[in-house]
């Protein structure tokens, strides 16, 4: 599943296409309860600014990695 963000302000933005590492919950061969809460959003963008995403850039899309089912330890 892929999770798209931009700044929602006028002007040059970059978009950041999130790659979520999960199928679509609407997927019948490999479904899931994945949440995306605001609060995963909101890390989201804390990470890919601290690797460098510039949302005022402009620019083509920006892929962005980010697992949201954490393997436990263990």
């Amino acid at each position: 599943m892929l999770l798209a963000i931009q700044p929602s302000e006028e002007g040059s933005r970059r978009v950041l296409v999130v790659d979520l590492d999960v199928s679509r919950p609407d997927n019948w061969m490999a479904p899931h309860a994945t949440r995306i809460t605001p609060a995963i959003v909101r890390d989201i963008i804390e990470k890919a600014l601290a690797a460098g995403w510039k949302p005022r850039s402009g620019g083509g899309p920006l892929r962005f990695d980010y697992r949201v089912v954490k393997e436990l330890d263990g």
